[in-house]
């Protein structure tokens, strides 16, 4: 309600939705119907950003939510990868947003260290591919 009601500026958003993550990410005392409402709103929030590198940084952070002590959900970790991907090869025309999809890597690469079932090799040297392309 605070996030929804009080808070107007970007940036304030940005901040509050990261803060919320980093939260949520270490609570297990919640139910499963509680959290998943959590990380539901949490997730929908982070679409809702106003800038699409913003949309993007806190979508990609927020995928670790499907996969923490709480809930493994590896479906929707990458559902919500995709989704920054799509986000972040839209931001490309401006160099300074290169940092959106290294971030990207960088949360690939933890969740592959991981080893879980829902990452590959190949999704990584798929990003990695896009990376190459974009430099270029």
């Amino acid at each position: 309600m605070i996030y929804q009601d009080d808070l107007a500026d970007s940036e304030a958003k940005q901040q509050a939705i990261n803060l919320v993550v980093a939260t949520l990410s270490t609570l297990t005392f919640f139910n499963a119907e509680n959290y998943d409402a959590l990380v539901s709103n949490t997730a929908a929030f982070c679409q809702k950003l106003l800038k699409k590198h913003e949309q993007c940084q806190a979508i990609t952070m927020a995928s670790s939510l499907y996969y923490s002590a709480a809930k493994q959900d590896g479906a929707k970790v990458m559902d919500q990868l995709k989704r920054a991907l799509k986000i972040a090869d839209v931001c490309m025309n401006q160099p300074k947003n290169m940092g959106l999809v290294v971030n990207l890597l960088n949360k690939y690469l933890y969740f592959f260290s991981k080893d879980v079932n829902f990452m590959s090799a190949e999704d990584i040297n798929n990003l990695s591919d896009l990376i190459k392309e974009h430099i270029d």
